[in-house]
């Protein structure tokens, strides 16, 4: 539901100022209200709509400078992301060879042999 109308907003098909009915919205997905409510609430949240008092949610408006912020933040984030990173400590742990199995993070693990109960 959330991808739905978060391709509505970017698509241009629901247009910025524009005020979203809950219950318009249900009825042309298929859906109750609920879903679409908690849609808003994620899309409120991403920054694509505000959500009012008493209005409901609005279809937020960018100015060219927001769409040049978030491509300036993309691009760090991809770059950040594109960059090597150093294998976790326990990772590491579980890499060196050992006498006795490793476990994770300190953690001492005893193995004990079951026997039968006759």
């Amino acid at each position: 539901m959330t991808a739905r109308l978060r391709d509505l907003i970017v698509e241009g098909r629901l247009k910025p100022g524009l005020r979203i009915a809950e219950l318009d919205v249900a009825k042309s997905l298929g859906v109750s209200r609920t879903p679409v409510r908690e849609a808003l609430k994620v899309l409120a949240s991403e920054g694509l709509v505000e959500l009012l008092q008493l209005r409901g949610a609005v279809v937020k408006a960018f100015t060219p400078k927001d769409a040049q912020d978030m491509l300036a933040m993309i691009a760090l984030l991809e770059e950040y992301a594109g960059q090597p990173r150093p294998a976790p400590a326990a990772a590491q742990a579980w890499a060196r060879p050992s006498a006795e199995p490793a476990a994770p993070m300190g953690i001492r693990i005893t193995l004990r042999r079951r026997t039968a109960r006759a």
